[in-house]
């Protein structure tokens, strides 16, 4: 397997490295097409009321969910420059794609809310894979585009839950592209995506956590004061005009489902086959995690600190069972899976060099 890799590594031959290249974000692309039409489709995201596409962009959809502003604010924009001559055209081209949501007002805006989702899928591999190779300390090669497909393949049970909504894949993008930044110590960048981020969902905040963690006494006192403050700001700043704007939306600034979470799965695992499948499940996800835990990069162990809040948040205002609400830290978990298996694989790989010596 080494010896394979380093062949790949070393073709000598720039245009079949091209070929190879291009056909993983082939099997991207193809990926992201395929989670995507099943978020259009299979999910609650179009077709659930009080949080249905055309509440987004009305401003009517029940808070908390109107507080996640990014996406309704560049459909509208991209609406308002839309030609009148294709505004039909697109609209047919929208209700054919089979969305039969609650009022249906905006068929078009089905069209562009899919490009844009499936932009933010393939931003979320190529930079997941992008982020994995600078972790793992890998040279510049088109095999660290091989972590893409993967990152992308780590969605289907979330997805295929059949629960979404439409800043989903965004929050995933702007994740992973926050840990990418913090990895490059790109502080700037990192404070434009976070300061988007909040606009896509409020819950970015958290991954200020991971930054306070991450640079702990990595940087002058004086500028990681600074950092911290100036992204609570960002936030504020985004946050309390949006609270003040939806206050007499429906719904609550948070929801709470904290008194539902133990009727939920004890209704669920009221099987011992079930649970038996669940707790090896659970175990087995665990040790994926921290396998060999203190010899995984510094940024994710750190990073990992975000964890605990996110759970803690989850556990009280996300809908039990509700799967989708792990986005916010599933780039930072399949980092740690991806180098729990490498970390196997070389093991295995050593163990049979080892073997052949004999």
């Amino acid at each position: 397997m080494a010896k394979l890799k380093k062949s790949l590594d070393n073709t000598g031959d720039p245009l079949r490295a091209i070929v190879y290249s291009a056909a993983v974000l082939i099997v991207v692309a193809l990926l992201a097409a395929v989670l995507e039409r099943a978020q259009l489709l299979d999910t609650n995201m179009l077709t659930q009321e009080r949080v249905s596409l055309d509440d987004y962009i009305d401003g009517t959809v029940s808070r908390p969910f109107a507080y996640r502003v990014l996406l309704p604010k560049i459909l509208r924009g991209i609406n308002a420059i839309t030609p009148a001559s294709a505004a039909a055209d697109l609209d047919r081209l929208g209700g054919a794609i089979g969305w039969t949501g609650p009022q249906n007002k905006y068929p078009r805006d089905v069209i562009w809310l899919a490009a844009l989702q499936f932009a933010c899928l393939i931003g979320y591999a190529l930079v997941g894979a992008s982020l994995y190779s600078a972790l793992r300390g890998r040279e510049k090669s088109w095999t660290h585009w091989l972590v893409a497909p993967v990152l992308l393949l780590l969605l289907v049970p979330i997805v295929y839950k059949g629960l979404g909504h439409i800043y989903d894949f965004t929050s995933l993008f702007f994740m992973v592209w926050l840990l990418w930044a913090m990895a490059g110590r790109r502080h700037g960048l990192y404070l434009l995506v976070f300061a988007a981020s909040c606009l896509n969902k409020e819950t970015t905040l958290l991954m200020s956590v991971a930054y306070a963690a991450v640079f702990f006494r990595r940087m002058v006192f004086g500028r990681y004061v600074l950092m911290l403050a100036a992204q609570f700001a960002v936030f504020l700043a985004i946050y309390v005009p949006l609270r003040v704007t939806y206050k007499d939306n429906p719904g609550s600034g948070i929801q709470v489902h904290w008194n539902e979470q133990f009727p939920y799965y004890a209704s669920h695992l009221n099987n011992g086959y079930v649970l038996a499948i669940f707790s090896m499940s659970v175990v087995l996800f665990l040790i994926l995690i921290i396998f060999r835990w203190n010899e995984k990069p510094q940024l994710l162990r750190r990073a990992a600190v975000m964890i605990v809040p996110h759970m803690a948040l989850l556990f009280y205002g996300a809908a039990p069972g509700e799967m989708r609400n792990l986005y916010e830290i599933v780039p930072l978990i399949s980092m740690l899976i991806l180098c729990s298996v490498a970390s196997i694989c070389g093991s295995a790989c050593y163990g049979r060099v080892l073997e052949s010596k004999r």
